[in-house]
């Protein structure tokens, strides 16, 4: 929203949602505290926050925006969290279809995997920073090595084949032109090089 003085500021709408929606999108009592449908899956099992779970509600809010609805939404507040600890949400375009979404252009695949990988239930697996989900959305992703595959052994070396050197060049080295001294500076010069 923006206010009056043209300041930017951020609310959450959860609590303006519909009548129909208002059980899923209501913070849970007790230890977890969020709204239930942007959790991650740490959040809902009420583990130490961290900041890849910022990355996971990111990743619930764009799929909302591209979708209609957040990766889960139907159900009670227990049933939404055994989704969001257990269920992987559909693919955007198939919870557009699903809804009846329509729109001019489809979502771009980089953008379909970056959601996707937002919101991963293991947190290794999403992007690390929001700085790595710009790089995945505007198709510069770098695949980083996983934990796995950091433990694994090096691979092998692949021998270079060996070229043949060129044969030397049969004509000398032209030698220094001679300079103001008389040539004894080229003279002195040539005897370094020969």
């Amino acid at each position: 929203m923006i206010n009056r003085a043209g300041e930017l500021k951020v609310a959450d709408f959860g609590i303006s949602a519909v009548l129909t929606d208002s059980m899923s999108r209501h913070s849970m009592e007790g230890k977890v505290s969020g709204t239930l449908s942007y959790m991650s899956p740490q959040q809902a099992e009420g583990k130490r926050p961290s900041h890849l779970d910022d990355i996971h509600a990111l990743g619930a809010t764009l799929y909302e925006l591209l979708s209609g609805k957040p990766p889960f939404f139907r159900g009670n507040p227990a049933s939404i969290q055994a989704q969001i600890l257990g269920v992987v949400p559909p693919g955007i375009a198939e919870r557009r279809a699903d809804l009846e979404v329509l729109g001019r252009l489809p979502v771009p695949r980089e953008w379909e995997e970056a959601v996707a990988a937002c919101l991963a239930k293991d947190p290794a697996k999403r992007p690390q920073s929001a700085g790595e989900l710009l790089d995945w959305v505007s198709g510069r992703r770098v695949v980083r090595a996983s934990p796995v595959a950091a433990s694994a052994p090096p691979p092998m070396p692949v021998p270079m084949p060996v070229l043949p050197q060129p044969p030397p060049n049969p004509i000398p080295a032209p030698l220094p032109s001679p300079t103001r001294d008389g040539g004894g500076e080229a003279r002195e010069r040539g005897r370094m090089l020969g």
